[in-house]
């Protein structure tokens, strides 16, 4: 099981957005990819994420402020076994990121 600090607490309020929707698009395309039937296993799921990290950095789909979270993921996920189940970690980030983002706006 992933065991993490959620990131989002860098460069709090100016890049909570940034994350938030970058988590999100993260979230939606492994959802996707799940409902299409290419992803079902944790190692299918860790192999999508590190491909489609290396898209989002290669395509600078998102701000510099997003590159220090790719690079943090991607080593994450590098580090564990690649049994773990990569999507309650980035469920937690997304979600704690939102809530902290709404409750102060």
């Amino acid at each position: 099981m992933f065991m993490s600090t959620p990131r989002f607490a860098e460069g709090f309020p100016e890049n909570v957005g940034i994350r938030i929707d970058f988590y999100y698009c993260l979230l939606v395309a492994l959802g996707l990819s799940k409902k299409q039937g290419r992803v079902a296993s944790s190692r299918q799921k860790n192999a999508f994420i590190l491909k489609w990290l290396k898209n989002a950095r290669r395509a600078d789909r998102f701000s510099q402020y997003a590159s220090s979270e790719i690079e943090w993921l991607r080593q994450e996920i590098l580090r564990r076994q690649q049994d773990n189940d990569p999507e309650p970690m980035l469920r937690l980030i997304y979600q704690s990121a939102r809530q902290w983002h709404y409750a102060c706006a």
